[in-house]
This record gives structure tokens, C-alpha cells and sequence, in this order.
């Protein structure tokens, strides 16, 4: 009879024990899935900060290189304005097409920005012209350096051009510079095809360059010097595309609209805006003081 009455107990004592492991599977079970929804969660919520962040840095980079056209626009008073194309169709000013490799396409249905930057601070005055040759001398007195990369923006009483060339101190002048320039196509100007009146200030380009988007979605960096690129260069990626209208205000305010599509396809928007009027470049010529 005790062997029967120990049997009984212990049967009731393995149900028991079997249902509280059933129970306590059961409740893991619910606890793993709930710390995994709530590992989920945090993980979706970590890519979306991070995208956010991401796009917020994207469009801040973008805005700060659009303002810097606009404060190298204010770097002078010409009118030498941002030129905006469409990417896939951007040209130089003569109408000929610019070339790219093959990995570095512009992407479809966006637009590019060209703008130049002038150094004022280091214009010359031209002393001496014989077709190529010139001696030009720095109109504030600083010495001046032998040859800039990107060339000069030579103004006459004809207008304004593009010269590329090379240079060399005037011996015995630091002051002065002995240079063989040729005005050169590029992107914002024409070459002169006939120049009745003699260049008279050469003023140093200190960056000419252009802006696009390509079929990588990178945003990327042109510098010009008359047709050729002197280098091609990405800046940062995420973004897709670039709608830009340039709008002109009170005739001498010039503004950029910018409209950015970013790479998972949320966009954003911003305009930017000189603040200097325009001259005419014959008053620079004009006014040596």
C-alpha cells in the first residue's frame, strides 16, 4: 500500500512540475518577443535619428556651399553672375559641350551652378601691352605672386575676359608682374574675337568652378581653367537631385532657389541672396583709389 500511495504523489508532483515549465516556456516566450519588438523598435529608431541626422547635414553642407557663391559674388561688383544649367546639357559660353568620363556623369533632371571668385585685393594695372606680353603692376602696392592657377579677368573699356597665360616677377619689382596672357572661351565668358581697345586691369581669378550631381548621387566639385578641368572632385553623397532657379530682385540682387530631392527621396528647400549691387566695369577701370 506505501508503494502505491508514493507512486501517487509522485505522478502529481511531475504534472506539476511539467506545467510549470510549460507555463515558464510560455512566459520567456512572451518576454522574448516583446524584448525583441522592443529591440526592434529602438533599432528603427536609431535609423531613422541617424537618417534625419544625416539629411539635416546634407541639406546644411548644401546651404553653406550655395552661400558661398553668393559671398563670392559679393567679392566683387561685375556683372559676372552664377550661370545655371542643366547638368547633362552644361556648356561653356561659345556653346561647346562639356565632355565627362564615364564615372562622373551628371545624374538625369538636375541642375549645376558655375561661379567664379575674385581676388581684388591683388589687382593690377597694366603698364605695358604688346599683343600677348604684358607688364602689369598691383594697383594697392602689395607684392604680388608670380602666376595664379586659374587665371586673370582682364577688363577693358570692350568689356571683360577670360586670360590664361603665365607670369614672372619684374626684376627688381615685387610689385610687378611680367605675364604672356590669351584670352580664352570658358564658362561665364566668350573669348573677344575683336578687341578694338587695349586690356587695362588684369585681376586674379582665386577659384572658378562649377557644381553638379552625379549618377552616384554625390554632389561634386568642377575648377575650371578657360576649357579645361583642373580637377572633378566629390564633396558629399546623398544627394539625388538639384532644381535651381536663379531670380534676379530690384535688378541688381541676385538669388538662388534651391529645391533638393536627398537620396531616400524627402526633400527640402532654401534661397539664397547677394547683398551688393552691380557696376559696370568700366567704373573699376575708372576708379584707381
Amino acid at each position: 500500500m506505501r508503494g502505491v500511495y508514493c507512486s501517487g504523489n509522485l505522478s502529481k508532483e511531475n504534472g506539476t512540475t511539467l506545467l510549470e515549465v510549460i507555463v515558464s516556456i510560455a512566459l520567456a516566450s512572451i518576454l522574448l518577443v516583446a524584448a525583441g519588438k522592443l529591440v526592434l523598435s529602438s533599432l528603427n529608431g536609431y535609423r531613422l535619428t541617424k537618417r534625419r541626422y544625416g539629411n539635416d547635414l546634407t541639406y546644411l553642407q548644401l546651404r553653406h556651399r550655395f552661400q558661398q557663391i553668393m559671398d563670392d559674388l559679393d567679392g566683387h561688383h561685375f556683372y559676372l553672375v552664377p550661370r545655371v544649367q542643366l547638368a547633362t546639357e552644361l556648356e561653356f559660353a561659345d556653346g561647346e559641350a562639356l565632355s565627362f568620363s564615364k564615372n562622373l556623369l551628371p545624374i538625369e533632371d538636375s541642375y549645376a551652378v558655375t561661379a567664379i571668385a575674385l581676388d581684388l585685393k591683388q589687382t593690377l594695372d597694366v603698364a605695358f601691352q604688346d599683343g600677348s606680353v604684358f607688364t602689369a603692376c598691383e594697383r594697392y602696392g602689395h607684392v604680388v605672386a608670380s602666376e595664379h592657377n586659374f587665371g586673370y579677368l582682364g577688363l577693358s573699356v570692350d568689356g571683360m575676359f577670360e586670360m590664361q597665360g603665365s607670369g614672372r616677377n619684374r626684376l627688381g619689382r615685387s610689385d610687378c608682374l611680367d605675364l604672356n596672357l590669351r584670352s580664352e572661351d570658358g564658362m561665364l565668358l566668350e573669348s573677344e574675337k575683336i578687341r578694338s581697345q587695349p586690356l587695362q586691369v588684369l585681376i586674379p581669378i582665386r577659384a572658378y568652378y562649377t557644381l553638379y550631381v552625379d549618377k552616384n548621387e554625390q554632389l561634386r566639385y568642377i575648377s575650371h581653367k578657360g576649357k579645361e578641368i583642373t580637377e572633378n572632385q566629390p564633396l558629399f553623397t546623398n544627394v539625388k537631385k538639384l532644381e535651381i532657379e536663379p531670380k534676379e530682385l530690384w535688378g541688381d540682387i541676385n538669388c538662388l532657389i534651391v529645391n533638393i530631392e536627398l537620396s531616400d527621396n524627402s526633400k527640402r528647400d532654401f534661397t539664397v541672396c547677394n547683398r551688393l549691387g552691380r557696376i559696370p566695369s568700366l567704373n573699376f577701370i575708372l576708379n584707381r583709389a
